[in-house]
């Protein structure tokens, strides 16, 4: 930590702008991928508790945001000076506030808010700039799906693969295997390192959710304990959203009470025509959304979804058998290092 801290603090002074290759993904499940650079003479300056920090890119590896906080709020008015009643109108606006976690080239991390930053991606396209906020406010009548924000940003040069990862010894070799980052939504990389043994992208202090597919069978780490009441009602909020996938089957409720977020495991299939060509036109997803809920009112609004698993399968051709473990669900963390015993 103290290594940490003197390089933040040491080499901030001495930052310099200058491009590198990276990815931003965004909440709506679209990325950008380019030269990534900050203002001309401007550096990421960040909250961390009481602490403020300023450092250039080149000490980052990756960043993940998601929504610490999100409400509905209306415009208002006092009915009568100096009086406490007051009158609302309009429509409810999202109002969210992000937090972030810093992964550092030297394996450190961090965790706070951002202060207004201004990144540019460019690419053959051109550039593109990316705004970087620790509170977003919509406009009347917006759903927290609609007001899109940026959810990872990974550089992918030599500093960019340095550090934070994690080694998950599962006791047999599936034909992929995979994990998701429950805060930020984000897929985690994983890569086979020996057998039955693999090498994870750190979830960088989120929960973490892992899964895995053997042949047309993938398996996902789960548990229900949402009420029937908020299950029936993310049953009516999966019929109503609007998808491209017209074939959505729920296969889970997860209740996180605490921050009022609601986690549906989904089967997603495309049934209508696609643009595809080949044998092999209709994708499918095994998805995880995140929904904004609140209890008293029982109003449920879509706020994030992020991919476990994917693919592609032809007119006819069977969907994946997808089945849950709660062993897999928030498995146990010693050190770096999972072991999932499903025995």
């Amino acid at each position: 930590m103290m290594r940490t801290i003197f390089l933040l603090l040491g080499l901030a002074a001495a930052s310099v702008v200058h491009a590198r290759p990276g990815v931003v993904e965004y909440s709506d499940g679209h990325s950008v991928t380019g030269n990534v650079t900050l203002t001309p003479g401007k550096q990421i300056q960040f909250l961390d508790g009481t602490q403020q920090r300023a450092f250039g890119l080149e000490l980052v590896r990756e960043i993940r945001f998601w929504a610490e906080e999100e409400t509905m709020e209306r415009k208002w008015r006092f009915r009568e000076a100096g009086k406490a009643d007051k009158e609302f109108t309009g429509q409810p606006m999202p109002v969210r506030h992000v937090k972030a976690t810093v992964a550092l080239a030297d394996g450190g991390t961090i965790t706070g808010h951002l202060f207004t930053t201004v990144l540019y991606v460019e690419n053959a396209e051109g550039a593109r700039k990316v705004i970087l906020l620790a509170k977003q406010r919509g406009e009347e009548g917006q759903t927290f799906a609609q007001l899109v924000y940026p959810s990872r940003i990974a550089f992918t040069d030599e500093a960019g693969h340095a550090g934070a990862r994690w080694t998950v010894k599962l006791g047999h070799a599936p034909d992929e295997f995979m994990g998701l980052a429950l805060g930020s939504l984000t897929r985690l990389d994983a890569r086979r390192a020996g057998a039955g043994q693999y090498s994870l992208a750190a979830p960088l202090g989120e929960e973490l959710l892992l899964g895995y597919r053997q042949g047309n069978e993938i398996m996902v780490g789960w548990t229900t304990n949402a009420e029937e009441k908020v299950v029936a009602r993310v049953r009516e909020g999966v019929k109503d959203a609007e998808d491209f996938f017209d074939g959505k089957e729920l296969l889970g409720v997860w209740h996180d009470e605490v921050a009022g977020n609601v986690y549906s495991l989904m089967l997603l299939h495309r049934k209508g025509g696609t643009t595809l060509g080949g044998a092999k036109s209709q994708p499918w997803r095994v998805s995880v959304w995140r929904w904004k809920y609140d209890s008293e009112t029982n109003q449920l609004m879509l706020a994030g979804r992020g991919d476990l698993f994917r693919g592609i399968i032809g007119h006819g051709d069977a969907l994946p058998a997808v089945k849950t473990s709660e062993k897999l669900w928030r498995p146990k963390v010693t050190g770096q290092q999972i072991v999932v015993n499903e025995n």
